[in-house]
């Protein structure tokens, strides 16, 4: 039997015993103050009143599993299912006067079915409040579950979502990176440079990176940090000693997390589009600080001036905004454009990330 299957046997189980329990209590109660059964013993009282709930269990049980897994279930539109419904307790309701006078009664108390009324208003209302309560429970469990896993099934179709987009927007980003950092490398071997070499040694720590962290959720912030260091360093290797950089990154706590690539394509843009661009006296300063769960991140670079600066996020812009929005609840990403400076400013909530990529 499968767990689900459990989980369901139990539940019902337990409402069957706990009315159960209600209704031979309920009828033990008004037998027993009864003038006709005065002189009866309380555990003979009690017995009867077992033996009679339990011989008007099966019409009500199969009711309520007929409601349950066919007329619940059904397809048919909801005026047709009504009518079965009507039709299927007129049913119930027959089966359960038939069973109590010519079955329940005789066997529980000893009483002669032809001084008994089959049908009567008090005996077919008091039998629809007794079926429809029993009934009613068991669909209110049973919509309740298929009301959680349907839940659960929209969560799991949403975090696939999510995650095929995210993996669709970073198969965008790592052939992007890949790339600027081959044309940057590609620059120190046209030169014949001595530090081509340490240049390739350091993209393979980034490649490394790319192919194995990526594929994460989220990642330790401290890593993202790290790597953003060796990329600058690479940079650095290519621009020599005529690019002024100032670099303010924190030491990170352990404990803090972010998605991958969500600081290193806003570097790397800022080494391309502004600094690479930038023909005296190129500059970038950029800082990375967490408080209170918050962590800002914030870039300075030089560019040049333009006489149509672009209306517009370029791909790698649009691309991160994408990632961020599907990853944190709470973040902001600013980019202001002056005469020779370009400002990036990125602020989220790492307490706030999407819980459902956890799972």
């Amino acid at each position: 039997m499968s767990r689900d299957l459990k989980y369901v046997f139990g539940w019902h189980l337990a409402i069957w015993v706990a009315y159960l329990a209600f209704k031979v209590f309920y009828e033990f109660s008004w037998v027993s103050v009864s003038t006709q059964y005065k002189e009866v013993e309380s555990i003979i009282l009690l017995q009867e009143a077992l033996i009679a709930q339990l011989t008007t269990l099966p019409v009500k049980a199969l009711f309520a599993y007929w409601l349950i897994f066919y007329l619940l279930s059904s397809s048919l539109n909801l005026t047709i299912r009504f009518i079965l419904f009507l039709l299927g307790l007129g049913v119930a309701i027959i089966l359960y006067r038939i069973g109590i006078v010519y079955v329940t009664l005789p066997l529980a108390y000893h009483s002669n079915p032809e001084t008994q009324s089959l049908f009567s208003i008090p005996t077919i209302s008091a039998g629809l409040v007794d079926i429809l309560l029993i009934s009613g429970v068991l669909s209110s469990v049973e919509l309740y579950k298929r009301s959680v896993a349907s839940e659960a099934k929209t969560q799991r179709l949403e975090k696939e979502k999510i995650e095929a987009e995210l993996l669709f927007l970073k198969s965008q980003t790592n052939p992007h990176f890949l790339l600027n950092t081959l044309n940057n490398l590609y620059a120190l071997a046209r030169k014949k440079s001595d530090k081509t070499a340490e240049s390739i040694m350091k993209l393979s720590n980034l490649m490394k990176y790319v192919l194995y962290q990526t594929s994460k959720h989220y990642v330790p912030l401290r890593s993202e940090i790290e790597i953003i260091k060796d990329y600058i360093s690479l940079e650095q290797l290519r621009y020599g000693k005529r690019l002024d950089v100032s670099i303010n990154l924190e030491e990170m706590d352990p404990v803090y997390v972010i998605g991958p690539l969500l600081l290193l394509p806003l570097v790397e843009n800022a080494f391309k589009h502004g600094v690479g661009e930038t023909t005296e006296d190129p500059s970038i300063m950029i800082s990375a600080k967490v408080e209170n769960d918050i962590l800002t991140f914030i870039i300075k670079n030089s560019i040049e001036w333009k006489t149509n600066p672009p209306q517009n996020d370029g791909i790698g812009l649009a691309n991160l905004r994408r990632q961020l929005k599907l990853k944190y609840k709470s973040h902001v990403l600013e980019t202001k454009e002056g005469d020779n400076t370009f400002y990036t400013h990125l602020e989220l909530s790492l307490h706030e990330k999407n819980k459902m990529l956890d799972h």
